[in-house]
């Protein structure tokens, strides 16, 4: 259970999304998905160790109350940064919280 204090990150989602310009070439842009309250943690390096063998980096685990609009490979920017989402855990699968590995990106 996420103790409300501890979301204290305001996380803004974004899809990445190519759009076509006025001369017919793709333009990269973000669709708004949703904005929510996280708790944003580096990974330690053991953890890092744990976690490769299931994906291939992780910089910081993301956690925050369920909400069914995530998804892998949506970005999370917290102030000036920015994180790519690798893995989305749903804990026990009961709908409270969600367990986001991502990794920061840089733009």
């Amino acid at each position: 259970m996420i103790r409300s204090g501890k979301l204290r990150h305001r996380l803004r989602v974004v899809q990445p999304s190519k759009q076509t310009g006025l001369a017919g070439d793709l333009i990269d842009s973000e669709e708004f998905v949703c904005l929510c309250w996280a708790e944003v943690n580096p990974i330690s390096s053991k953890e890092m160790l744990l976690s490769d063998q299931n994906i291939s980096e992780v910089s910081h685990k993301i956690r925050v109350r369920y909400n069914s609009l995530f998804k892998p490979d949506q970005i999370g920017i917290v102030g000036n940064h920015r994180f790519i989402f690798q893995s989305i855990q749903n804990w026990e699968n009961r709908n409270i919280e969600l367990t986001i590995l991502a990794r920061e990106i840089y733009k």
